[in-house]
């Protein structure tokens, strides 16, 4: 018999970001109205955390998420977030989240074991495939800017030329 998926209450969940995810910092009516990269970032962690171990739907997970009208987070907006936080902002970011993200899952899953559940979502580590896959990706990115960036200079050359 497959065992039930483990939640845990929000004020529970909450109470861990608090601790560990920086929740009073980034999650405020004056923040978000931004966004910017750490921000978005750190919302799309939200989102994924509650949406992966509450029982709570995206528009509830939204209102907890203010702007300075009062105004809740959309909950298209949670969903694109909790999608995109696994494999584009925890992957690429450049600040502290996946440490943020190791300390906030291994206090969830210190809970979910008091509860008798198995731990799981623990490593947020690329493979080496993977780290190779961006680091060439990278690589195009720059030597296409860098021929752009030539090509512009002949340009430029030789439109110096003419003017002569």
């Amino acid at each position: 018999m497959k065992k039930a998926r483990p939640y845990l209450s929000k004020d529970a969940v909450l109470d861990i970001l608090w601790q560990h995810g920086y929740w009073n910092q980034y999650n405020t009516t004056k923040n978000n109205d931004k966004r910017t990269r750490e921000l978005v970032e750190f919302r799309g962690m939200y989102f994924f955390i509650l949406y992966h171990f509450t029982k709570l739907s995206l528009a509830n997970i939204g209102k907890l998420f203010k702007n300075s009208k009062g105004n809740p987070k959309d909950h298209a907006t949670v969903l694109h977030g909790y999608k995109n936080f696994p494999d584009v902002y925890l992957k690429y970011n450049r600040g502290d989240l996946s440490v943020t993200y190791e300390n906030v899952m291994s206090h969830i899953n210190n809970t979910l074991q008091m509860k008798g559940y198995t731990p799981h979502l623990t490593t947020t580590k690329m493979s080496k495939r993977e780290a190779m896959h961006y680091i060439q990706h990278q690589r195009k990115i720059m030597f296409t800017l860098v021929k752009k960036q030539s090509q512009l200079l002949e340009r430029i050359k030789f439109l110096e030329k003419l003017d002569v």
